[in-house]
C-alpha cells in the first residue's frame, strides 16, 4: 500500500478517536447531571416485560453502578500497533493513540457513574416476568391480554450477535393448598431467534406450562400476530377469530404438564415486532375435607354382691372408639329406689372432650337401701347427637327374715293365752339391730312377756330387742294375753331394722264367748231387813243369787249348800229341786242361765244356838273351768 494512503488512514483514525473521546466525555457529564437530581433505580433488563394484569411496567432503565467516592476518572490511552510492514516502516513505526477514560485511582471527591446496558451476548439468558391471573367470584378466570410497550430504538446490527435467544412470559399465582385462597399458576414462554431478516422464514414456539399444583381446565391460548409478520403455518392448527386472533384450545393441564405451539413466520420489514399471547383458563380450587366420625362407648364394671345398708360402687368407663374428637360428653346415671346417691336419683358427670381412642373412668359410690337386683340406667351423650347406653346391675344381698305367729287353739273371752313369735333369718347375710313388735288387738289385755319384752301402753304393743340374727338362725318370743270379748280379732307382728320393716305377719283369730257366773249372798231377817246378827231361835232367810255376767249362756248350772250344825233348814224356794242330807243341800242343775240373767234361791233356816255360823255355797257350770264358791256368815246371839 502506498505510504500516502497509510498516512490518510492514520489521520482518519486519529480524527475518529478524538470524536469518540469527546462524545464519551459529553455523555458522561450529562449522565452525572441527571444522576444528581434523580435517585438511583434498580436495574431492569432492556428487554420488554409483559404482564397479564393490565398494568404497564416502567420503562427499562440503564444499569446503574455506584462507584466509590475515592475513584476518579482519568484518561487512558488505548494503543494499537500496526503490523510491521513497509508502510509502517516508512512512517517510522509511530503508534496510534486512542484517548479514553479509565476509572482507576483514588480521590476524596467521589461521584456516581452511569453506564449503558452492555450489548447482548451470543445467547440471551432466559428471564421470567411475573403476572397474576385475574380472579373473579368463581374458580375460573381469563388472563388479560398483554399490553405492549413502545418499541425501543433499534440497536445497530453490529451490536447484535447472530445467536438464538429465549424470552419468557409467566402467569403466576399462589400455591394450591387444601385451605386458604387458591389461585392458578401458569407460565407462557416465547422461544425465538434474537435476529431475524425480512423475507426469511423462521420458527417461534409458545410454551404453556402449568406451574401450580392444581389442574387447569379449559385453557385457551390466543396469539395476535402483527401485520408486518406473515404467518405461514402453525402446529397445531389454529382457530382464527373475527378480531384477527389465533386461538388454540389446550384442554386441561395437570400440574407440571406443558403444551407447545409452533408458528412458522416470515417478517416483511425491519424493526421490532411484537407477537402477543394471552391465556384464558378455568382454575380448579381443591378443598380437602377431613371428615372424622367420633363415637361413644360405655363399659361397666360393678362391684360384687353388696349388703343392705352398706356402700357399693360402680366403675363406668366412657371411651371414644371413633376417628374424630367427641365434644361436650356427659354421663347420666339414673338410680333405682334401692340405691341412694348424695346427688339424688339422677347423677350427672361432665366428661368433657374425648380424643379418638381416649377413655375416662367414673366411679359412682352409692348406699344400698333395698335388697335384690338394682338396675342402673347409664347414658353417655355428646355433641352431634352422640349417644351410648348401658345398664349396670347391682345385686344387693338382703337378709330374708321370716316371721310366724302361733296362737292358742281356742280363744275364750276372759281367758288368758300364750302367743308365740317365731323369727328366722333365711337369707345369706346376718342382720343386726333387729326389733320385734306385737300389736295387741282390741279387747285383749297384756299379761306378761318373756326375754325382756316391754309393753307400750300408748301404742298397745309389746316390743322385743332381738339384736343380730345370723343367717339360718331362728328365735322365739312369747306374750301372754287375755281375751276380753268374743268375736274376730286380728294380730299384727313385725320385725324391723334400721332400714324399716323386713318381715311381717298377720293372724286372724276368733274369740269364743264364755259364761261368767257370780254369787251374791245375803241374810234376810223375818222383817225383810238384811243383817248378819241373829237371836238364838230366830228364823231367818239365806238369799243366794247366781248371776251370769258373761257373753254366753251358762249351761248345766248346779249349786250345793252346806249348812252349819246350829242351823236347821225350814224351807227352800228356788228354780230347781234339791236333796237334803246331813245338812247338805244339793240342787238339780239348771239347764242354763242366759247371759245377763240370774237365778235366785231362798233358804229359810232357824238358828238354835248362839255363835258364829258359816254357810258354804258352791256353783259350777259347764262353761266355767272352776266352780264359784261363796261363804255366808251369820252371828247368833243368845
Amino acid at each position: 500500500m502506498p505510504i500516502r494512503n497509510l498516512c490518510r488512514l492514520a489521520a482518519v483514525v486519529c480524527v475518529l478517536a478524538g470524536e469518540l473521546a469527546s462524545a464519551q466525555q459529553s455523555g458522561l457529564s450529562e449522565r452525572m447531571r441527571q444522576q444528581a437530581v434523580r435517585p438511583p433505580q434498580r436495574h431492569s433488563s432492556s428487554s420488554r416485560v409483559t404482564t397479564f394484569s393490565g398494568v404497564q411496567p416502567a420503562a427499562a432503565d440503564p444499569v446503574i453502578r455506584q462507584v466509590p467516592m475515592r475513584e476518579k476518572i482519568r484518561p487512558a490511552v488505548l494503543t494499537r500497533e500496526l503490523p510491521a510492514d513497509a508502510g509502517v516502516a516508512a512512517a517510522g513505526g509511530r503508534p496510534i493513540e486512542l484517548m479514553g477514560f479509565n476509572g482507576e485511582g483514588a480521590d476524596a471527591s467521589g461521584f456516581l457513574e452511569t453506564l449503558e446496558t452492555p450489548p447482548p451476548q451470543a445467547r440471551v439468558t432466559k428471564r421470567t416476568a411475573s403476572a397474576v391471573a385475574e380472579s373473579g367470584a368463581g374458580a375460573g378466570g381469563k388472563v388479560r391480554k398483554p399490553v405492549s410497550r413502545p418499541a425501543a430504538a433499534k440497536a445497530p446490527a453490529a451490536a447484535r450477535a447472530p445467536a438464538v435467544a429465549e424470552r419468557s412470559v409467566a402467569v403466576e399465582g399462589s400455591a394450591v393448598a387444601a385451605a386458604g385462597p387458591q389461585q392458578p399458576m401458569a407460565s407462557m414462554e416465547w422461544v425465538y431467534p434474537t435476529e431475524m431478516t425480512p423475507g426469511v422464514e423462521c420458527t417461534v414456539r409458545l410454551v404453556v406450562r402449568n406451574s401450580g399444583s392444581a389442574t387447569l381446565f379449559g385453557a385457551v391460548a390466543d396469539v395476535l400476530c402483527p401485520t408486518d409478520v406473515e404467518l405461514l403455518e402453525t402446529n397445531p392448527a389454529a382457530e382464527p377469530s373475527a378480531e384477527g386472533e389465533l386461538s388454540w384450545p389446550l384442554g386441561s393441564l395437570r400440574s407440571g404438564e406443558t403444551r407447545e405451539i409452533s408458528l412458522r413466520i416470515r417478517p416483511q420489514s425491519a424493526g421490532e415486532q411484537h407477537l402477543e399471547a394471552s391465556l384464558s383458563l378455568r382454575a380448579a380450587a381443591v378443598c380437602r375435607l377431613n371428615i372424622t366420625e367420633p363415637g361413644l362407648a360405655l363399659s361397666v364394671m360393678a362391684a360384687g354382691d353388696s349388703e343392705l345398708g352398706q356402700q357399693t360402687s360402680v366403675m363406668v368407663e366412657v371411651s371414644n372408639p371413633g376417628s374424630g374428637r367427641a365434644e361436650d360428653v356427659v354421663l347420666v346415671a339414673s338410680l333405682p329406689e334401692g340405691l341412694e346417691h348424695k346427688s339424688g336419683a339422677v347423677v350427672t358427670v361432665d366428661i368433657g372432650s374425648l380424643s379418638p381412642g381416649e377413655s375416662r373412668k367414673v366411679r359412682l359410690s352409692m348406699t344400698a337401701t333395698a335388697g335384690g337386683l338394682q338396675p342402673i340406667e347409664l347414658k353417655a351423650a355428646g355433641a352431634g347427637e352422640l349417644l351410648a347406653e348401658a345398664t349396670a346391675n347391682v345385686n344387693v344381698a338382703a337378709p330374708q327374715l321370716q316371721l310366724v305367729l302361733q296362737t292358742p287353739d281356742q280363744e275364750i273371752a276372759g281367758q288368758s293365752g300364750s302367743y308365740v313369735l317365731q323369727l328366722e333369718n333365711t337369707g345369706v347375710v346376718a342382720t343386726s339391730n333387729v326389733r320385734a313388735r306385737y300389736v295387741l288387738p282390741a279387747g285383749f289385755e297384756f299379761v306378761s312377756a318373756d326375754r325382756g319384752g316391754r309393753y307400750l301402753a300408748a301404742e298397745r304393743c309389746v316390743e322385743w330387742f332381738v339384736g343380730t340374727v345370723n343367717s339360718g338362725e331362728m328365735t322365739e318370743f312369747t306374750a301372754v294375753l287375755q281375751a276380753g270379748r268374743s268375736g274376730r280379732s286380728v294380730h299384727h307382728v313385725t320385725a324391723q331394722t334400721d332400714f324399716g320393716a323386713l318381715a311381717a305377719a298377720e293372724e286372724v283369730t276368733e274369740v269364743e264367748g264364755s259364761a261368767d257366773l257370780e254369787l251374791e249372798l245375803a241374810t234376810v231377817s223375818a222383817g225383810g231387813a238384811a243383817g248378819s246378827v241373829l237371836k238364838s231361835g230366830q228364823q231367818t232367810t239365806l238369799r243366794v243369787l247366781i248371776r251370769n255376767t258373761g257373753s254366753e249362756p251358762a249351761r248345766s248350772v248346779g249349786m250345793s249348800c252346806e249348812l252349819p250344825a246350829g242351823m236347821t233348814l225350814i224351807d227352800v224356794e228356788g228354780p230347781s229341786d234339791y236333796i237334803a242330807e246331813n245338812g247338805v243341800l244339793v240342787f238339780r242343775s239348771l239347764p242354763e242361765i242366759s247371759a245377763g240373767k240370774a237365778a235366785e234361791f231362798l233358804l229359810q233356816v232357824r238358828c238354835s244356838r248362839a255363835g258364829t255360823h258359816s254357810s258354804r255355797i258352791r256353783v259350777a257350770s259347764a262353761a266355767t273351768a272352776q266352780p264359784v264358791i261363796g261363804e255366808l256368815r251369820a252371828e247368833v246371839q243368845p
